[in-house]
């Protein structure tokens, strides 16, 4: 077996304690990534849902108000 001097165990300890660094910043750049994905795919639903509420909203609203001018201006009897 090797005996190992206290100046190897320092540089040993330094080196596993930047690969730990290393393996965190990973981790986490890797969570933050599928946060972000969430994120848009959360913000296209929700841009799709307020598209679709928009135009079912301004389909009876477009008829309604032409209907509404049209008895204003007296075109379908009193």
């Amino acid at each position: 077996p090797r005996q190992w001097t206290a100046e190897e165990l320092a540089t040993l300890a330094d080196l596993a304690s930047a690969v730990m660094t290393e393996v965190e910043l990973r981790t986490a750049l890797q969570a933050a990534e599928v946060a972000r994905a969430e994120a848009s795919e959360a913000n296209r639903a929700k841009d799709d849902f307020l598209a679709l509420v928009s135009h079912e909203l301004r389909s009876p609203l477009a008829g309604i108000a032409s209907n509404a001018q049209m008895l204003a201006m007296g075109l379908c009897g009193p």
